[in-house]
């Protein structure tokens, strides 16, 4: 399915359904959701939803990907510089939206969420490190997975904290560690 449009009809169904999966995350486990309750959560047709997406899944993925653009520059051509620059932005915007994540991990299993936002980190930054590295693919693939299993456990630690998360006091010491497994 194409994801990229222009239609404005397809953006706001895609929009509505995925507000409504997210909204319902807050209140319920991602494995308690059906087709149904998105479609009836975003007053869309069920038929509708499947001429956008094959399952509940795969509107999460789209979701994620969705998250990926809004927290990446891709001005930035300096591979630790971009991916410290879109760590920066995701820990920003758990930190804006606090009350949500934290809703969303403790409604879901934090593995699946831990999950997912590894895998969307992973392709973020394996895409930007193999544009910009000479590094054979298995150094590649190490050093992505290796700055999104970090980041995925750091956003649930975050998000089953008892206190809202300051970026500020830990961005240095993420910064130095993408640095190390980048260059």
């Amino acid at each position: 399915m194409d994801r990229k449009t222009s239609d404005l009809r397809v953006k706001r169904t895609r929009s509505l359904l995925s507000l409504a999966l997210l909204n319902l995350m807050q209140t319920r486990s991602f494995d308690k959701i059906s087709v149904m309750n998105i479609c009836e959560r975003a007053m869309v047709h069920r038929a509708t939803f499947y001429l956008h997406f094959t399952d509940k899944y795969d509107l999460l993925r789209f979701i994620m990907d969705m998250h990926a653009e809004q927290l990446t520059d891709p001005s930035i051509t300096d591979a630790a510089e971009y991916i410290k620059n879109a760590a920066d932005r995701f820990f920003a915007d758990i930190e804006k939206n606090f009350t949500a994540y934290k809703n969303i991990v403790q409604k879901n299993d934090s593995l699946t969420f831990m999950k997912a936002v590894s895998d969307n980190i992973y392709k973020t930054v394996y895409k930007k490190l193999a544009e910009t590295s000479s590094c054979e693919p298995e150094t590649t693939e190490l050093r992505a997975a290796l700055i999104s299993g970090g980041a995925s456990m750091l956003a649930v630690k975050m998000c089953t904290s008892k206190a809202k998360p300051d970026r500020k006091r830990f961005m240095p010491e993420i910064n130095r560690y993408i640095e190390s497994i980048v260059n």
